[in-house]
């Protein structure tokens, strides 16, 4: 179902205010330049839209990540995902995959490569010296089939 349009009285009741989930504020009529602001909102649906499974540095130590929580569908199988940290120190000085399987989110080597069942990637990481040098985000490659 489509949600519903907003009376004027309702629209004028939330200009200056922002959005509780996405963080989008909703401007006063005839802004200028009203450009930034549409930017900015693009910007801030696009993050609220990609935020499952997104794999960043956890605050627990150097080489941990931190998987935020998400839902996918693989091979037929909704999987709901509550998010966590990962400790990678077993991997210092070689390149991670990290993905989602059926069984949850797991981790190998280069040496390993991408598993060959059904998985969504998420993200490539390089460790060196006990420390997370890069992470490069993979979801995306599901996605677009990349």
């Amino acid at each position: 179902m489509p949600p519903k349009l907003l009376s004027q009285n309702e629209i004028e009741q939330l200009v200056n205010t922002c959005h509780h989930h996405t963080g989008i504020a909703y401007p006063p009529p005839g802004l200028q330049p009203y450009y930034c602001w549409l930017i900015n909102t693009i910007h801030r649906l696009a993050n609220c839209c990609s935020s499952d499974f997104l794999v960043t540095r956890s605050d627990l130590n150097s080489t941990s990540v931190y998987i935020a929580p998400g839902r996918a569908c693989i091979a037929g199988q909704t999987i709901v995902y509550g998010g966590e940290d990962i400790e990678l120190s077993q991997y210092n000085n070689s390149t991670v995959y990290i993905y989602l399987q059926n069984s949850g989110v797991a981790a190998c080597s280069s040496n390993d490569g991408w598993p060959e069942s059904g998985h969504l990637k998420l993200a490539e990481l390089s460790i060196e010296a006990a420390n997370i040098i890069n992470i490069t985000d993979r979801r995306f490659e599901a996605v677009f089939n990349l």
